[in-house]
């Protein structure tokens, strides 16, 4: 995972898109678009697992979801962490 922080938005299309946050932050109108369907801003793993697996939830696209695990060595085992965080968070 990168290292500093970064944005990925989640496109009307179903795909993940990077954005690093130099080019976000210089402009507070980046994201308005009828193609933007949720902004996750990354600082951590954890906001990255976080983003994945509501995306997995929402129907994003199973192959964009699939490479970005794939590149960031994040397996199935790395979720229920995640899952087991927000139940305890919420209650």
């Amino acid at each position: 995972m990168n290292k500093s922080p970064f944005y990925y938005y989640l496109h009307t299309n179903g795909e993940l898109i990077y954005k690093p946050a130099m080019v976000v932050e210089t402009d507070p109108e980046y994201f308005n678009s009828p193609f933007v369907r949720k902004v996750f801003h990354i600082t951590c793993r954890k906001d990255a697992l976080r983003m994945l697996l509501e995306c997995k939830k929402s129907g994003a696209n199973a192959e964009c979801i699939k490479r970005l695990e794939e590149t960031n060595e994040i397996t199935p085992k790395d979720y229920l962490g995640i899952e087991d965080n927000d139940r305890e968070t919420k209650t």
